[in-house]
């Protein structure tokens, strides 16, 4: 009686192996038809360059060429078209000639199976990569970093892996069945023996495939693990260090790199058993038809010695074609995986305006009308109705939880807002195309992301077509230009990973520059000064008293004295804001603004 979770594990594989050939169909398109034919090629080359041994024998003085069957007929046919009374010497030439021939179009085929396997690979990463940056902020939100990185480095090659594996199945069953084909037109009785023995075997080391898939489906999640771990620990060495924990995040590390190991032992070590086994019996069973079959079925020798160099060349594809099926059901589970993550980023995929070609008007407020916002179908906002000048410095505070970070979202279009709107003049955001609104808002947030690129490519960032004196004049008015121009290389200054060569008031701005390289109508400080010194502040500040003139600036902060200079302060409580006025009038009167401005002494 069929083991249910065995049935179950087929049934999980059949399934997995039907998506996989599916999107390598949609995907190639006709390439693999293509390279079927090519298969077919190199197999005949190889079964015709075994079957010239025959007459090879003959020459030299061993009867190999008695008999009329088809194999017979079509060699002779090929020997009377080369000459009528070729030599030993020149039916060798014949044969070497045939094995060139089919030499060239094997590596043609080898060639064209490593480009698919890593042109495959390639289309997957920029599959993923593209469905996660085109998905809405709560696709990110809701994965850790390291899963995704783990799907597009790890996942996508075990996908490439599975198409190369398959290919070589192809490879192997044509070219075996050519050789059956060949062998069985000179000794029916000795390759049905060989055949049943290996189809036999086959069937017995089934349950070792099953294993190999459920090794596959827990590599997976293993692998994601221990890159968010890593990604963890890396990233936050120095909390780990300050509170002593090196051993407790070693031993998490551990745990999962232990779990790891033994897992691809076994992925490592069943193919390997596959292998000794067959060879072992492939050898017993090529020497007991060598001798019963010479003897009991008086078949004649130079027929038994073909058929058994056919069985002898097969005996490593058969091994191959084991090892081949059992790292598929090791590899073709990420299909499954990646398929679920690109899925779910599509479901997920920012919204697309009906009416496109809608840009922000000029010198157009900009209108808050959020009835209800929030994440998970939590509402953190409620009853939010700002209306923010096309120019000027506007504060808004509040206590942590209070909305700010959620209403900063919605300005941007990473939350979704799930009644009300977003308005530049009489432009709503949703008529928008966002690519388009985030370029009319600047945006800086507390921690200036910077890449390991030229000062120049960091502030053009946004902006591919910015001209050298756009950008200069991005950071003369961040007030960037005097620090840039002390760097080594000036605008050409490599400046490090996230700007590790710079002080945080450098990096906060040449961030402002970067968002003033769009001509913002607003631009908005997210808690941008609140990780600095009090002088970076203060020049980041300046910046700030520079531009109100210009446009809109919207500071988000917990640190008060940002904002103190801001023409309004609007301060948020419970996702709504409960106050507005100048800094004077806020603090003139019982209010929300005066009680955290005494809890930070500025009152």
């Amino acid at each position: 009686m069929p083991c249910p979770e065995r049935t179950q594990d087929h049934a999980t594989l059949a399934v997995q192996l039907g998506v996989f050939v599916r999107d390598l169909r949609g995907t190639f398109g006709w390439q693999l038809p293509s390279l079927l034919v090519l298969m077919v090629f190199v197999a005949l080359g190889e079964g015709l360059s075994m079957a010239l041994l025959l007459p090879l024998l003959a020459a030299i003085g061993l009867d190999g060429m008695g008999g009329t069957g088809p194999v017979q007929a079509a060699i002779s046919s090929m020997l009377r078209l080369a000459g009528d009374h070729l030599s030993v010497y020149g039916i060798l030439s014949l044969v070497i000639v045939v094995l060139l021939i089919q030499g060239l179009l094997n590596l043609w085929q080898v060639w064209w199976v490593a480009a698919l396997q890593r042109q495959y690979g390639a289309i997957w990463q920029r599959r993923l990569f593209a469905a996660f940056m085109h998905a809405r902020w709560t696709f990110f939100s809701g994965h850790k970093q390291g899963q995704l990185l783990n799907a597009i480095t790890n996942e996508t090659g075990r996908l490439a892996g599975a198409l190369y594996v398959l290919l070589q199945l192809l490879s192997t069953l044509v070219v075996a069945l050519v050789y059956l084909v060949i062998a069985g037109a000179l000794s029916l009785p000795a390759t049905l023996a060989l055949l049943a023995f290996g189809l036999i075997l086959f069937l017995g080391v089934r349950g070792i495939r099953v294993k190999n898939h459920r090794i596959g489906i827990a590599l997976g999640p293993l692998n994601a693990q221990l890159n968010v771990l890593l990604n963890e620990f890396l990233g936050g060495a120095k909390l780990v260090k300050a509170t002593a924990t090196e051993g407790k995040a070693i031993r998490q590390v551990g745990s999962v790199v232990e779990s790891l190991r033994e897992h691809h032992t076994w992925a490592t070590f069943l193919p390997g058993l596959v292998r000794a086994l067959f060879e072992f019996l492939s050898i017993a069973a090529l020497c007991v038809v060598l001798v019963f079959g010479h003897r009991l079925l008086e078949i004649p020798a130079a027929h038994m010695l073909v058929v058994l160099a056919l069985f002898v060349r097969l005996l490593p594809r058969f091994n191959g074609l084991q090892q081949n099926l059992q790292l598929l059901a090791t590899y073709v589970p990420a299909m499954t995986h990646l398929n679920d993550l690109q899925r779910e980023a599509a479901l997920q995929q920012e919204p697309v305006p009906k009416v496109q070609g809608l840009v922000v008007p000029e010198g157009a407020s900009l209108q808050i009308d959020i009835r209800r916002a929030g994440y998970a179908g939590v509402d953190v906002l409620k009853n939010l109705r700002i209306e923010l000048p096309a120019k000027g410095f506007v504060g808004i505070v509040g206590e942590s939880g209070a909305g700010k970070s959620t209403l900063v979202h919605c300005l941007l279009g990473l939350c979704e807002i799930a009644d009300g709107d977003v308005r530049m003049g009489d432009r709503p955001m949703s008529a928008i195309a966002l690519a388009d609104w985030r370029r009319a808002i600047g945006y800086v947030p507390q921690e200036t992301i910077l890449f390991h690129l030229p000062v120049r490519e960091n502030i053009a960032w946004a902006r591919d077509d910015a001209t050298i004196d756009e950008i200069h004049e991005a950071a003369r008015r961040a007030h960037a230009e005097e620090f840039i121009g002390s760097l080594v290389h000036g605008y050409d200054t490599v400046i490090g990973d996230q700007g590790m060569r710079l002080s945080g008031g450098q990096r906060q701005r040449l961030g402002i520059a970067r968002a003033l390289i769009t001509r913002p109508k607003v631009l908005l400080l997210d808690e941008a000064t609140s990780a600095l010194d009090s002088a970076s502040e203060q020049a980041v500040l300046q910046t700030v008293q520079d531009l109100r003139q210009e446009i809109c600036i919207v500071s988000v902060a917990h640190r008060l004295s940002s904002v103190r200079g801001a023409d309004r302060i609007l301060v948020m409580r419970d996702g709504t804001v409960v106050e507005v006025g100048t800094w004077e009038e806020l603090l003139g009167r019982d209010s929300v603004l005066k009680s955290l401005a005494a809890a930070q002494q500025l009152a």
